[in-house]
This record gives C-alpha cells, structure tokens and sequence, in this order.
C-alpha cells in the first residue's frame, strides 16, 4: 500500500512509489509499464509519468475517497499497488452575503465544480445546507458578520470554509414608527421598542448608517415632525453608543404619516 494521496479537485497530483522505475540497464531493458484497473478508471481522467514519478489527474466533477490499483509492469513482470487517493472539493467562490428583508438574509456564490452539496456557517454555526448555490437565513447579518461557506463532496469530503464578502445595494427597512396626524415629539413606548431592534442591529452587525424618511407635514405639523426626528436619532444614538453613526434623512415619497427607518453597512 502507498502512502496516502490527497488532491483538490481535478488538479495533477504526483505519487512517488519505491521501485516504480528502476533506471534502463542491462538486468531491465525495457522501462515499467503502467496502467490502472477499470474501476478506477472512471474517476482519472489522465495518468502519466513524469520524472520517475506516477502522476495522476482526477475526473472533473468526482470528489470522495477510492483505493486506485495501479499495475506496474518491469520485464513482463506485474507489481500490484494500491493507492489511497482523496479528491477533496473545491472550494465555492465569490460569495456574498446581503440582507434581504428586515428578517431575512441571503447569502450566493458561484459553485463549486466537484461538489454535491454546500453548507453555510454563521460564526461557526451551522444555518444553512442547500444542494443549490444560494441559501436564505431567516436572520439578518450585517457587514461584520461572519458568515462561511463549505463545499461538501462525496465520502463525508469537505473544502476550505471561505468567507462571504458583505453587499448592500440598498438600505435595509428595519421598522417604520407610526405618526398619524397627532405628531408627538416624545417617543412612545410602542416607538422605543420598534428602535430597540435597530439598535440592536447596530450593535450585534455592523450597520453604521441610519436613514429616517420624513413624513407629510403642514406649517402647523413641520416643527413636531422635525423634533420627533430629533428624538428618533437621540434615542438610537445613546442606546447603540458606537462611535462614527450616521445618520440620513429623507422626503416622504408620497403622502405618508410613516418613519421608515433603514440601515446601511
């Protein structure tokens, strides 16, 4: 038996054997010939030699653990070895992580080309396993989440964890605080508790931009709805307690007496 061979993907692998290729002599005129078994054939696509070395090149798409039978013939003489060989898959690439909705977020990536199936780790926690190349958390991650992806293979085989780049096209709605046409300055308890899960997002992922849509006011309402806005920033700001916040504010799209209040990474 050989010593153990482990290869990514289809990718050369070179398998030194002791005695493979004795040197041209008088006592060995002609060199070793080579060849592998039927069953194993399946999963090599080329098989050569290279500098007195077996080298190997494994089926693209196969991954998994298999004994290769190499049969080595010096002098009419056949020699049987056999190889432990492991085709671990390759790792996913480009992946990318983006909130979705104020509870979802979605996380892709281009596919691996030997692997069955993939997994998707959040700060090392299983949240995701998918035979497809996306996965969608019912959490919402932000830029400083870590979030990796795991090709899986055949025989329990298994990539590199490669971590997930954070995108956001735009901002993420996390909760809209209802004004109505009474607009009071002073935050309700309903108001706060909505705000708590902004802040929490602020603290636990990263988000570092706030952004208040501003809602339909009269010159009678404009100075309560300014100091509303006021009261909204002073309460987040205190309760994330993080430095470099920003905060936005935007003009209502249309007539509304609704904060939507976003958040960006």
């Amino acid at each position: 038996m050989a010593a153990a061979v482990v290869v990514i993907g289809a990718k050369e692998v070179k398998i030194s054997i002791a005695g493979i290729f004795t040197p041209i002599s008088a006592t060995n005129p002609k060199p070793a010939g080579v060849k592998i078994d039927e069953i194993s054939m399946k999963f090599i696509a080329d098989l050569k030699v290279v500098d007195g070395k077996l080298v190997l090149t494994p089926e693209t798409g196969f991954s998994g653990r298999k004994i290769l039978t190499v049969t080595i013939n010096e002098n009419g003489t056949d020699r049987l070895i056999q190889v432990p060989l492991t085709v671990l898959p390759e790792t996913v690439t480009k992946p990318i992580l983006s909130p979705s909705s104020s509870s979802r977020s979605m996380i892709r990536w281009a596919a691996s080309p030997n692997a069955s199936s993939y997994t998707v780790y959040a700060s090392g926690k299983k949240v995701c396993s998918t035979t497809t190349t996306s996965c969608s958390v019912a959490k919402v991650f932000g830029p400083t989440a870590n979030i990796e992806v795991v090709s899986n293979g055949g025989d329990s085989t298994a990539s590199q964890k490669i971590e997930a780049d954070f995108y956001q096209s735009a901002p993420l709605l996390a909760t809209r605080l209802v004004s109505a046409t009474n607009i009071k300055s002073v935050l309700s308890v309903v108001d706060k508790k909505a705000l708590d899960k902004v802040i929490t997002l602020i603290k636990t992922q990263g988000f570092r931009s706030v952004v208040i849509s501003k809602i339909t006011t009269t010159k009678k309402t404009e100075a309560l709805a300014a100091a509303r806005i006021v009261a909204i920033k002073k309460y987040i700001s205190d309760g994330a307690s993080v430095k470099n916040l920003n905060f936005e504010t935007t003009p209502p799209a249309s007539r509304t007496y609704f904060n939507n209040i976003s958040i960006k990474g």
